[in-house]
């Protein structure tokens, strides 16, 4: 299990307070380490050119030369069509609740499903690890701000490998697509592989703020036989890559 939220919070979680991760696959807890494997760049921002203020002569009311005749307005005809105002446009929504995830690079897409807490105050990780959960009370896929946060099983006992068994061989630029209810798709590049000790997964995966990512959790590591337990868990960072979903198919085939 993932430990989410504190104790006693309802699936909503608590908006003040950051959640304490412990992932677990098959039902029991899951290790990390603390091991950066890869780092990606960061991007400088660029700032718009000043256009300046229209000229007078041009954003006025036009007034007449020196020694013309003023100009009386001539009246529209009679049955003319008014000039609409324009329409104003309507950006379309900055996110979209994730429901298909994709790596083209491996051949893998699986179904995503919201999860919240249990009533141990859990992160309630799908229990077929050919399905992934979605931390709902953080971002939106293709949000502005915040983490998207999705984990699954590594494997299970019963139902053999999980979708999320790929982490730990994802590499840096690898793309990750994330299909919204709404139809969109969002892309994301892998930059930053991490093993974190158990009960250390820093609160900072699930962060609500901050510039927009997609971290995608699962177990790995040494397996316990006797404990039935890994040692390991495996956060996999992604960013927003700007570009169209069906190029960064194309360039993983």
């Amino acid at each position: 299990m993932v430990a989410a939220p504190p104790r006693g919070l309802s699936p909503a979680m608590s908006r003040g307070r950051w959640p304490t991760v412990l992932f677990a696959c098959c039902g029991v807890a899951c290790l990390a380490a603390g091991v950066v494997l890869w780092h990606g760049s960061g991007s400088a921002s660029v700032e718009a050119s000043d256009l300046g203020a229209a000229p007078a002569a041009l954003s006025g009311p036009t007034a007449p030369g020196p020694g013309a005749e003023p100009v009386e307005p001539v009246p529209a005809p009679a049955g003319s069509v008014p000039i609409a105002e324009p329409v104003e446009h309507v950006p379309a929504p900055a996110g979209s609740v994730p429901v298909e995830l994709s790596l083209p690079g491996r051949g893998v897409t699986a179904p995503v499903v919201p999860v919240g807490a249990d009533p141990a105050g859990a992160l309630a990780v799908p229990d077929p690890p050919q399905t992934v959960g979605w931390w709902a009370p953080g971002a939106l896929a293709g949000g502005a701000t915040g983490n998207v946060v999705l984990a699954g099983h590594v494997d299970s006992a019963t139902a053999g490998v999980g979708v999320m068994a790929v982490l730990p061989s994802l590499a840096p630029d690898e793309p990750v697509l994330l299909r919204g209810a709404d139809g969109r798709t969002f892309a994301y590049g892998v930059v930053t592989r991490r093993h974190y000790a158990k009960a250390q997964l820093p609160a900072e995966v699930f962060a609500r703020g901050g510039a927009p990512r997609l971290v995608l959790v699962t177990c790995g590591g040494r397996f316990d036989p006797r404990t039935r337990t890994y040692d390991d868990n495996i956060v996999v960072i992604a960013l927003p890559t700007g570009r169209a979903p069906s190029d960064l198919t194309a360039s993983a085939r």
